[in-house]
């Protein structure tokens, strides 16, 4: 059993504003910039050229210059006056709203993991903690798959532990689905191999994220102590949301309640989603932030 086996299968199976004032921060229901469409924008501060705010799915900073002309308008920004004046020395801009929550990641970064982030769409990157002993990939999704991006987690010289996390894309059925209902279709058909006779939900919850995921042993393997290279005795699928982002997971290993299992759950429970209107380069891993 491959992983981006069951991962395919998985998916398949399922298928602005600005500050008036320090205590009425300015609010717009939708807010356009460029070809993107944030709603439920609450700005927490702007310079002459960038502007930062929360909305339904996170936080970005955009710059002022890709907002419409009565936008720019009205944060004060003039295009004509980009010429920058001489300067006697560098500019401290004010902290981003990224900047801020990075540095409280660094300060929070458990011992022997790096910090990695991963762009999973044209506006978005994931942050993750991954443990320094793993090594990554990104796997393309199978042609008229509703995935947009999969990565792939294994230990460096193990074979006995699989992980992946892929995200769903906007016009996929999945999106329109609960969580209970994705996990609960999944899970039967994995219950037609599986020791247990029932899913036994557990929750996952974390400072950005809430989930549940859900653990299950292959009957064939029951007696087996160590089996074959590519066969798996555990499997975990999970659903979480990162900011109202959807992510599934899928998880194959052959020794439960290990390091790589609880490792597995803490960097799911730990991850953010920023967005933001610079296109990320194409990615075959992670970029690392910051490590040991």
């Amino acid at each position: 059993m491959r992983l981006i086996r069951f991962i395919v299968v998985l998916t398949v199976l399922t298928v602005c504003c600005f500050t008036a004032s320090a205590d009425s921060p300015e609010t717009f229901p939708t807010l356009a910039v460029g070809s993107v469409t944030y709603s439920n924008v609450t700005v927490t501060s702007h310079t002459s050229t960038h502007l930062s705010f929360t909305h339904k799915r996170g936080i970005a900073t955009v710059k002022l210059e890709d907002l419409s002309p009565e936008l720019q308008n009205h944060f004060g920004y003039d295009p004509a006056a980009e010429q920058p004046p001489e300067k006697t020395g560098p500019e401290r801009l004010p902290a981003t709203p990224l900047e801020i929550q990075l540095a409280a990641l660094t300060n929070t970064r458990p011992p022997n993991t790096v910090l990695m982030k991963y762009p999973i769409a044209s506006n978005a990157t994931l942050y993750l903690f991954r443990p320094a002993a793993w090594k990554d990939t990104f796997v393309p999704a199978p042609p008229g798959s509703p995935q947009d991006v999969s990565i792939r987690f294994e230990r460096t010289f193990d074979q006995n532990f699989e992980f992946v996390i892929s995200t769903i894309s906007d016009n996929s059925p999945l999106k329109k689905m609960s969580e209970r209902a994705l996990l609960e279709m999944t899970g039967s058909r994995a219950l037609l191999k599986s020791y247990e006779t029932s899913l036994n939900f557990q929750r996952l919850a974390g400072p950005e994220i809430n989930g549940s995921y859900f653990t299950l042993t292959d009957r064939a393997l029951m007696d087996v102590s160590e089996p074959k290279p590519g066969h798996y005795k555990f499997q975990t699928q999970g659903y979480v949301t990162v900011q109202g982002t959807p992510l599934i997971f899928g998880m194959l290993y052959n020794f439960p309640n290990t390091g790589d299992f609880r490792n597995a759950l803490a960097m799911i429970t730990n991850a953010i989603i920023v967005e933001t209107t610079d296109a990320p380069p194409p990615a075959t891993n992670g970029l690392m932030v910051q490590g040991n």
